[in-house]
């Protein structure tokens, strides 16, 4: 998450761009990161990554679960 040029704002971001999240009990720390596959509108951003029990799955950034839990890009 360090590594490669910062993604500042949610609507600068493109497809291909690796998105972070702390999904963990600690809340700074990454530990979930997917890639955005479609940008649809300002608050339609999907992107694609692996649930623990759904698989790899196709997600809209701004689902009140990852919304809450995106740290950066």
């Amino acid at each position: 998450a360090t590594v490669g040029e910062k993604v500042k704002k949610k609507k600068q971001l493109q497809p291909g761009d690796l998105v972070f999240f702390a999904t963990g009990k600690r809340r700074r720390k990454i530990t979930h990161v997917g890639i955005v596959t479609e940008v649809k509108a300002k608050d339609n951003i999907k992107f694609i990554h692996a649930s623990t029990s759904l698989g790899v799955v196709e997600t809209n950034l701004f689902s009140d679960y990852y919304l809450k839990r995106y740290r950066c890009a």
